[in-house]
């Protein structure tokens, strides 16, 4: 239960800075922003995909550090146009 209360908090951080601060209405997020908005939840997800016990939390654990990974790639690719 920690482990997915974890992947949890990890969503609600990426949501609210998908939300406000790594918007491009927002203009250019700082170094701040994007290690608190998207290198927090990364860790978080990597942290469980590591240390979970059971397979089927590793693997969700990992799938949803893809998805973020994507996501805010291409949210940060809008913002500074790469």
């Amino acid at each position: 239960m920690r482990a997915a209360g974890l992947c949890a908090v990890a969503w609600v951080i990426f949501v609210i800075g998908v939300l406000s601060p790594l918007t491009p209405s927002e203009g250019q997020p700082g170094g701040s922003e994007i290690a608190v908005f998207v290198a927090c939840p990364l860790a978080l997800f990597a942290w469980v995909g590591f240390k979970s016990s059971r397979a089927a939390l590793k693997m969700l654990a990992w799938v949803q550090f893809a998805a973020v990974a994507f996501i805010a790639w291409r949210v940060l690719s809008v913002v500074f146009r790469l």
